[in-house]
């Protein structure tokens, strides 16, 4: 018979039920938790937001019992504070939808090699060369915004902004809005979220970028680390340089004290013998 079990996930601890359905706990104020539903989507784990507080224990207790359990690896990712809408009519989804209805499989559009943008609510997005996707919205007056979007279980993630431009005005942004056929890719999308990684609980912005990110941050750090050896060998250099010359300068003034020492001694015996 199966049982249920129970797995750490930073500060939550999560509990798969005999029917295999998911449930997030962590702590909070004194001597209470919270607790909530959670669902997976692809690599992802969705934690539900829940205003459900219950008796439980203090933190340092309720840390000392998750870091007991094993670590979570069902999925690579966690999400938390987000809003996913549908790309049907922009209503929000609730959690019985996802759980029911399979994650749809991205349309690819062979020998495309032109970028085609898509209208989504109020993003224009485009898939540049079957693979990047971004998003453009408007702002205010002629000014637009724009950022990366990725795929993950059937939803369009839409990133932060990272790019301001000026550009049409509103009316003229809409007008070209209606133009563009209707975005059917993905049957969600989710335009505010909090991504992290599983294993370290750090920040993730695109899953798709995360491995060209740790290349990345691998390659700065040898250059950091190259760049701190050489500051130290040209330190040291610098020292052994400075400490060469402290005793050339040493052995010079002796030569000088040995020679005066000599001279001072000649004058003194031809006193004498005077």
């Amino acid at each position: 018979m199966k049982t249920s079990t129970s797995y750490r996930l930073s500060e939550y601890k999560i509990t798969e039920n005999e029917s295999g359905f998911l449930f997030w706990e962590t702590h909070c104020g004194l001597g209470s938790c919270n607790r909530g539903q959670c669902f997976i989507r692809g690599n992802i784990l969705f934690i539900e937001f829940s205003d459900i507080i219950d008796n439980g224990f203090l933190k340092l207790e309720f840390i000392e019992e998750i870091e007991k359990l094993k670590k979570w690896g069902k999925t690579e990712f966690y999400c938390s504070n987000y809003k996913i809408l549908s790309c049907k009519n922009g209503h929000n989804t609730n959690v019985l939808e996802l759980l029911t209805q399979s994650p749809s499989i991205e349309k690819n559009q062979t020998g495309v090699r032109d970028s085609i943008s898509y209208k989504l609510g109020r993003y224009e997005i485009k898939k540049q060369n079957n693979s990047n996707i971004c998003w453009k919205s408007h702002r205010r007056h002629n000014i637009y915004k724009s950022g990366k979007c990725f795929i993950e279980g059937g939803i369009l993630f839409i990133g932060a902004a990272e790019i301001e431009k000026t550009g049409p005005t509103k009316k003229e942004f809409i007008r070209h809005l209606s133009q563009l056929p209707h975005w059917i890719d993905t049957d969600y999308y989710c335009s505010n979220y909090s991504l992290y990684h599983c294993e370290n609980a750090r920040i993730c912005r695109f899953i798709n970028e995360t491995e060209k990110g740790i290349k990345r941050n691998l390659k700065n750090r040898k250059e950091k680390n190259t760049k701190n050896t050489y500051n130290k060998l040209s330190s040291k250099n610098d020292e052994v340089s400075r400490n060469m010359d402290f005793n050339v300068i040493i052995n010079n003034s002796k030569k000088v004290c040995i020679s005066t020492l000599s001279f001072l001694k000649n004058c003194s015996v031809r006193w004498r013998k005077k």
